[in-house]
């Protein structure tokens, strides 16, 4: 399974046992008020799930697991509705899921960083003086750091006339 669907696999099964348990709460007699409350809190760990890095994920991970086995718990030792076990097994398998899998899944920075090998810029002052005499850009990313084949002396660029000087000369 791909690191996509691993992501998209255990943010529904969270999602879903966080609406199961919203939904079937109210159903809970005494411990109606915890199994909401247990249902809002796994919904807002999932929302901070999806900003976090993997170490991060991995700790909102343990506080998902924590709060779906506290459901569990409610639901088998209290009067809590027994529909309630199925929002509990989706969010456990999502916590498990993202607890083990965080790691292979990419980060929001990711898509900011640069993909393949460095580029290579001139290490030295007289390098970005001859790609800038050789009419390079030494530091865009099309720039290779080879001069090979290209002119850089300034020696061999003709002098531009000074206009007017041939008028002084003449009087």
């Amino acid at each position: 399974m791909t690191p996509a669907r691993t992501r998209l696999t255990s943010w529904l099964a969270l999602l879903a046992g966080a609406v199961l348990a919203l939904v079937f709460a109210k159903d809970s007699g005494e411990h109606a008020d915890a199994a909401r409350a247990i249902g809002w809190a796994l919904l807002a760990a999932l929302g901070v799930s999806l900003l976090l890095a993997v170490w991060g994920r991995r700790l909102v991970a343990v506080l998902e697991l924590a709060l779906a086995v506290g459901l569990g718990l409610l639901v088998l030792f209290g009067e809590g509705d027994r529909k309630l076990l199925l929002g509990v097994a989706l969010a456990i398998v999502g916590a498990v899921l993202q607890l083990v899998m965080a790691h292979r899944w990419p980060t929001r920075a990711d898509r900011f960083q640069r993909q393949g090998s460095a580029v290579q810029h001139p290490t030295s002052d007289l390098d970005v003086w001859k790609a800038l005499d050789a009419g390079l850009d030494p530091t865009s990313d099309d720039f290779d750091g080879s001069l090979a084949g290209r002119e850089t002396s300034p020696n061999k660029t003709q002098p531009r006339p000074v206009v007017g000087a041939d008028q002084e000369d003449q009087q």
